[in-house]
């Protein structure tokens, strides 16, 4: 972790371009996510300038869909589901099938697929699954006989963040590289993220893990840190923890160690800004489970912290929401007098509609879920190829590729809120400060625990706080040894708030085409402008009389339809608000009656007391 996995990717295509005057066509980057995708898109600019909008950079996602044609604009206006393996599958048969051509060599097929290629990257190669290795396999020609034909190919991985067996990857495929491909293996050791004392307790942990690739190779801080104290710039700044890497003894009780672990993330904000609050952005909370963030998120609001907590569900895609919407109004031109449609946008015109619309500065704190997640996807747009104009139509295709855009949340956001979330969901994110919590769901001392929990570790840059509940039953602390600050927080009382748990609808609770039945000016399209998120709701049964729920204003004019299979959470509802506010196109699939093309929807949340 931090060891400049994207540097290398980034430097060797630098080199391609600049020392082996190889065509920028001719070079293709995979990435993991589309965060990553821009972050590669972003370093690449910075280093060689204008010659990097050449070069491809896309996720293997991605690569699929331009294979096979796939768009994802076209797919979500056409109400249409994108199976995305099934994507990957039909993109790897097409280049199988285009390597049947003769004794000469594979057909001209494929290369009029690659067009050209000749260098392929690949990053995160410890995360891919066997379809995934298919069609890197494919692409880069692994069983055609001649050389010439085959691609030249790099990746760049980690076994030791090898975390994602569940969902299919394997690190066996990083393992067998150097067979596949007659390949050399390099290893890279020298950490330039973190401290000193993070990377040592990091190593303490992950050193117990089994058959792992860098067995005999320790990671340590990079060459030009390596004079630095240990602790970092926290070294003198914290006269606690001094950079040490600091655990809090906790109690059993999850209100309690929530309690003391938002203090101490409390203390650790007002150091640098003499005891004035900073940049919660900063900051991060990690946990096993999800479950175990719901307090840290109800204190946070208690408190009046800015946090964001990243749920495990679906979250509502970016460019299904209001907000959503009216950057594809714009960019679409449905509001312009003139006929024409604009093919070009000149440099920060985003970010300075965002301003006029909004009121707010583009990095600065936004609370609103919806405009953050907008004002994310604007900044990360904006920040590859800075100053230069956009096309229209690569920047529709982009806000449907962004989805709900958490893949983003984290990085280089410090005004932004705290942000709360499971280990799975920090792959590939960095903050100055993490703390890890224990809420007993690190309760497994098996390999792949093991490794997951060295991911949460190794978010940390700058400080890592770690809980453990009392009876020192944490599988992974004790391997660190004398290395940690241990303290044992007290003061702290129950706080009956924080039992309380939030349920959040996504579309498939909601009749998505109920509103779509009424006349632009019924009451209820005039009730859904009014909503925003977090506007207070009322959950009751459906005033027609039939079986099932509804949800209405404040007014008691009804905004929502529940779906058949909703049934209230169990316990006492304390109170419903607005989660998220979509916007739905007609769609043939609603069937008959409508009487709207375009109308809003709300996703309600539900707190309650179990």
């Amino acid at each position: 972790p931090g060891s400049g996995k994207t540097r290398v990717i980034v430097h060797r295509v630098a080199w391609l371009l600049r020392e082996s005057m190889v065509l920028p066509e001719e070079i293709m980057v995979l990435a993991y996510n589309r965060s990553a995708a821009v972050e590669v898109r972003r370093r690449l600019w910075a280093l060689v300038g204008a010659d990097a909008g050449g070069v491809t950079v896309q996720t293997l996602h991605g690569l699929a869909m331009r294979l096979t044609g796939t768009s994802y604009a076209v797919a979500v206006e056409r109400g249409e589901t994108i199976h995305f393996d099934a994507v990957i599958r039909e993109a790897t048969r097409r280049l199988k099938e285009s390597e049947q051509g003769d004794d000469l060599g594979p057909s001209v097929e494929r290369d009029r697929i690659l067009a050209g290629l000749r260098f392929l990257l690949v990053d995160e190669y410890q995360d891919i699954n066997g379809d995934h290795y298919d069609l890197i396999s494919a692409v880069a020609g692994r069983t055609l006989k001649s050389e010439e034909d085959q691609l030249s190919l790099l990746v760049v991985g980690d076994d030791d963040q090898n975390i994602y067996a569940f969902s299919g990857a394997s690190v066996r495929f990083i393992r067998q590289f150097e067979t596949d491909y007659r390949a050399r293996r390099f290893h890279l050791v020298e950490n330039y993220r973190s401290t000193g004392h993070i990377i040592d307790c990091s190593n303490r942990v992950i050193a117990r893990a089994r058959e792992r690739m860098k067995r005999d190779q320790e990671i340590r801080i990079d060459h030009a840190r390596r004079d630095l104290a240990p602790g970092g710039e926290f070294a003198e700044l914290d006269p606690v923890a001094r950079g040490r890497v600091h655990v809090l003894e906790v109690p059993r009780d999850l209100g309690l160690e929530v309690q003391m672990a938002l203090a101490e993330l409390t203390r650790l904000n007002g150091l640098r800004a003499g005891g004035q609050l900073g940049q919660w952005g900063r900051f991060a909370v990690i946990a096993r489970r999800w479950d175990d963030l719901e307090p840290m998120a109800a204190l946070c609001r208690l408190q009046n912290t800015p946090v964001r907590l990243l749920r495990d569900e679906h979250l509502p895609d970016l460019h299904a929401t209001r907000e959503g919407a009216w950057l594809l109004s714009l960019l679409r031109g449905e509001r312009r007098r003139l006929g024409n449609s604009r093919v070009l946008l000149k440099a920060k015109t985003l970010s300075r509609w965002f301003q006029m619309r909004f009121g707010l500065p583009i990095d600065g704190l936004v609370a609103h879920p919806s405009r953050a997640s907008l004002a994310r996807f604007i900044l990360e747009t904006e920040s590859v190829a800075p100053d230069t104009e956009r096309v229209v139509s690569d920047l529709i295709e982009s806000l449907y590729e962004y989805g709900s855009g958490d893949a983003a949340t984290g990085n280089d956001l410090p005004n932004g809120p705290m942000v709360l979330m499971t280990a799975h969901r920090a792959k590939g994110l960095e903050f100055d400060h993490v703390l890890i919590l224990d809420g007993g769901g690190w309760a497994q001392a098996g390999d792949e625990e093991r490794r997951l929990f060295y991911v949460a570790m190794t978010r940390a840059r700058k400080a890592l706080t770690i809980c453990e509940r009392s009876g020192g039953a944490h599988p992974f602390v004790h391997d660190m040894g004398a290395l940690v600050l241990r303290s044992k927080p007290s003061g702290f009382t129950a706080e009956p708030r924080l039992s309380h748990r939030t349920w959040v609808a996504n579309p498939s609770h909601i009749v998505l085409s109920w509103p779509g039945y009424f006349a632009p000016s019924a009451p209820i399209h005039h009730a859904l402008a009014r909503l925003d998120v977090g506007s207070p709701l009322l959950l009751r049964a459906r005033s027609d009389g039939k079986a099932g729920w509804e949800i209405a204003d404040p007014q008691g004019v009804a905004v929502t339809r529940l779906a058949q299979k909703f049934a209230p959470p169990e316990g006492q509802i304390i109170g419903v608000r607005v989660s998220a506010v979509l916007v739905r196109e007609a769609r043939q699939a609603d069937g008959e009656g409508l009487r709207s093309q375009r109308w809003e929807l709300v996703l309600p949340e539900i707190e309650y007391l179990p």
